[in-house]
Parts: C-alpha cells; structure tokens; sequence
C-alpha cells in the first residue's frame, strides 16, 4: 500500500480487517500494544508498519518509567536547603509587621475599652444618681469600673471582667489637676452623680515607645485621645 509523504499510517480496525488512517500519536499505551500485535499477525514482525508501532511503545513505555521515577524521586540536600532559606527570608521580613500590627490592635483595644467605660460611667452616675469610680491599678495592669453601692462580690466580678493591658502596654501615672501624678497602688478617677469627673489625664506607653494621653474632662461626655505624653496644663 502507498504512502503519501510518510505519514500515512496503517491500522487494524477491531473487526479486524486492515484500514488505512492517520495514527493518532497520542494512543495510549494499551492501544499501541493492541495494535501492533494485529499488524504482526499481518505483516509480520519485521514490517515498516510493525516497526514504528513498535517504536512508538518504546517511547511511551519510557515516558511512563520516567514519571515514574520523578514521583518516587525525593529531594536533595541542596532542595532542601533552598526551601528553608526562603521560608527564613519570608518569616524574617514579615515577622517586624505582624509584631507591630499585634501591638496597634492592642492600642486600638484599650483605646476603645477606656472610650466605653467613660461614657458608660459619666451616663450611669448621673442616671443612678450615684458616684461611679474608674479604677487603675498602676501595678497589675488591669483598669475596672465600680460604685459606691457595690456589694463586695459584684466589686470582685468587676475587677476580674475588666481590662487587663498586655505585656506591651503600660501605664505610666495618671496626672490630676495641680500636677499631680500618681504612679503607683490602684488610682481612683471619681464621676459624681451631680453630673461632673475630676480632670484626669491617663498616660500610656506601648512596647515601641509610642505614647498615648487620654484626657477625661469634668464636662465634656467623650473622653479625648491625643498622641503623645501631654500633660494637663498643655
């Protein structure tokens, strides 16, 4: 049979008669194995068709031993010391940021506690008609609300349900009218039922030396936050 430019190939049909088609060169491994046993039957083992059938699984065959071997293949020493290079220049370069964003959260988290509980306690004395306390425990790190008709259990509750600052923050004084700052024991900043707090200015510091004044005005029923240690004749 002729062969138009080579490429014309020669295939047995599963009736098992001989057909004239172009062979696909993407057969599996299977077919190929399948056909080239028809085509010997044929043409016998030494034909021109039989011989590029034969080829053919030849290189499939490798193909599949070579991914075979490329799966079953481990990582080298060199592999190995590539990849943890890299996992310690990536954990080296973000570790800084994670480190500061943890530390803004924790900002932001006193920032907004503090917020809540001047409001909640200017709002209560007076609707209460009765004296609300913000206490600050300059060693222990924890700020609590209380009151005067607080039963001990209650008290107890509230200091332990409130909020504890993290390793990172600390409280340096807090500064009362006529420049006096306290800096150690648990400070009391009293609201009075009348409607008025004492003029209280809390002084923080983080853990990179940021510092934060929150100013809790007589009046005023919004607690101010300003960047940096003020003090109150500023």
């Amino acid at each position: 049979m002729a062969f138009r430019g080579g490429k014309e190939r020669t295939r047995i049909s599963t009736a098992g008669k001989l057909n004239s088609v172009f062979c696909c060169p993407h057969l599996g491994l299977k077919n190929l194995a399948a056909s080239y046993g028809e085509c010997a039957r044929y043409f016998g083992s030494h034909g021109p068709v039989v011989q590029r059938l034969k080829n053919k699984i030849d290189k499939n065959q490798n193909a599949i031993n070579d991914i075979d071997t490329l799966c079953h293949r481990g990582f080298t020493l060199i592999e190995l010391t590539v990849v943890i290079t890299l996992i310690s220049i990536i954990f080296f370069v973000t570790l800084p940021r994670i480190k500061n964003d943890i530390f803004v959260d924790q900002t932001k988290k006193t920032s907004r506690w503090l917020l809540t509980s001047v409001r909640y306690l200017k709002e209560a004395s007076i609707r209460d008609q009765v004296d609300h306390t913000l206490n600050v425990d300059m060693e222990d790190g924890k700020i609590w609300v209380s009151h005067a008709s607080m039963a001990e259990e209650k008290l107890e509750k509230s200091e332990t349900g409130g909020l504890t600052l993290s390793d990172g923050i600390r409280v340096l004084d807090v500064e009362f009218a006529g420049n006096r700052k306290m800096t150690n024991g648990v400070v009391q900043i009293q609201f009075y039922a009348k409607g008025y707090s004492d003029n209280a200015m809390i002084h923080v510091v983080n853990e990179d030396d940021r510092e934060l004044s929150y100013h809790i005005t007589p009046f005023l029923p919004r607690m101010k936050i300003i960047e940096g240690y003020v003090g109150l004749e500023e």
